[in-house]
């Protein structure tokens, strides 16, 4: 009985050992080196938020304080496209800039919400930490400067425009990754307000 036990302990932390990864929420890729942390895939583009807004709008109305507060300041835009950058065309695939740090917090609070209820598991949406860009960032090649932004509609597998596309929001207020115009990746420095290069992805967290 003795022998049974202990088979049947060894064959329990056999199957544990090779249990299969977390499925990665949707557009996001895992992290290497740290434990159900998953990373958007790009920066969050101007058609999420147009997409955020709508749900905003759907729920709260047109005049709600939810709606108002998320509007970005479209006047960082005009400074370098000639072209209506927010509204659906060219540039719905470019990385969503001109919101605060407070407004991106509020976006990760709401797609926590809405893709929790979707995935039916609990899903917890936040800015990402230095050590997270860090990481995800360690193979990342240092001489790639792109001018510029970019869109995001490219062919992927993991992460793409981390350090040479936008620059991106950190969790810690006022604190960003430099993005395309840095020396070295994950190279960091601080803001005060919205800027026309500066935008975020979110970090997933699997509870």
């Amino acid at each position: 009985m003795r022998l049974l036990l202990l088979c049947g302990f060894a064959a329990v932390v056999l199957l544990t050992s090779f249990a299969p990864a977390r499925k990665a929420p949707a557009g996001t890729v895992a992290v290497p080196g740290l434990t159900n942390i998953f990373l958007d895939k790009v920066e969050i583009t101007n058609i999420s938020w147009r997409e955020y807004l709508y749900s905003l709008k759907q729920k709260h109305g047109a005049d709600s304080e939810e709606y108002l507060e998320a509007l970005p300041d479209t006047g960082i835009w005009k400074q370098a496209y000639e072209a209506p950058f927010f509204r659906p065309g060219i540039y719905d695939e470019y990385p969503m800039v001109g919101v605060t740090y407070n407004q991106a917090q509020a976006y990760c609070t709401w797609r926590s919400e809405v893709v929790s209820s979707k995935e039916n598991r609990k899903i917890t949406y936040s800015l990402p930490s230095l050590k997270v860009y860090k990481m995800a960032s360690a193979k990342t090649d240092l001489n790639k400067i792109a001018e510029g932004l970019y869109s995001t509609n490219l062919g992927f597998r993991t992460f793409l425009g981390l350090c040479d596309n936008a620059a991106e929001m950190t969790v810690v207020e006022g604190q960003a990754i430099r993005g395309s115009e840095r020396e070295q990746c994950a190279e960091i420095f601080e803001y005060y307000v919205p800027m026309r290069k500066l935008g975020f992805r979110c970090m997933a967290e699997l509870k």
